[in-house]
């Protein structure tokens, strides 16, 4: 079925997160899995107690034998693996944006062309969210798996938000050797060959 990865979550959006997906799936999707990747480690043992809590199947991926149950949950409790799961997201929910934490960085489901859904508290990556918005590249809500839904009835629309997030990073992608184009024109040819050495 369908997977909707809700990444780098703060305390505080889980509870809703979960909510939302108990109804999404008692009611047309009963095959999603939702992947719950919790921003800080320290928090993966409570992430696991609300969703046991909730009634929702969980695995844990620290514990998983492979199987997990459609309609479930599974729990992201490893370190590094987040960016390579958005990979496989019918739409990716990008946390720390639903509760007041400023958001977190989306570059990861875009370099996949996944649609993506953040809250309405980006505060700290203000700049890479507006060029998104303005090109009509994520949708922001309040509302995320609601938001999730409606791409997921959608394809053609989810495919095009994943397409415009592609685009907009590929727009933007070459900064580094752009600021070291920039650095080499200003210094002497010695600091040059140094600042060279450095990028290699």
């Amino acid at each position: 079925g369908p997977v909707i990865v809700c990444g780098s979550t703060v305390e505080g959006e889980e509870p809703a997160l979960l909510r939302g997906f108990q109804r999404l799936v008692q009611h047309e999707f009963n095959q999603a899995l939702l992947v719950l990747a919790p921003r800080k480690p320290e928090r993966f043992a409570e992430v696991a107690r609300l969703i046991h809590d909730s009634g929702l199947p969980c695995v844990r991926r620290s514990e998983s034998s492979g199987t997990i149950t459609p309609g479930g949950v599974l729990l992201l409790d490893s370190i590094g693996e987040l960016a390579g799961v958005y990979a496989i997201a019918g739409v990716a929910i990008v946390g720390g944006s639903f509760a007041r934490a400023g958001g977190h960085n989306i570059l990861e489901p875009a370099w996949f062309s996944r649609p993506i859904v953040i809250g309405p508290h980006y505060e700290n990556f203000r700049d890479v969210v507006e060029q998104f918005r303005v090109s009509a590249a994520l949708a922001i809500t309040e509302d995320p798996i609601s938001t999730a839904a409606d791409l997921l009835r959608d394809p053609e629309l989810a495919a095009e938000l994943g397409r415009r997030a592609r685009a907009v990073m590929e727009v933007n992608s070459g900064a580094t050797d752009a600021t070291l184009s920039h650095l080499r024109s200003l210094l002497p040819m010695r600091s040059t060959e140094r600042v060279q050495e450095m990028a290699r």
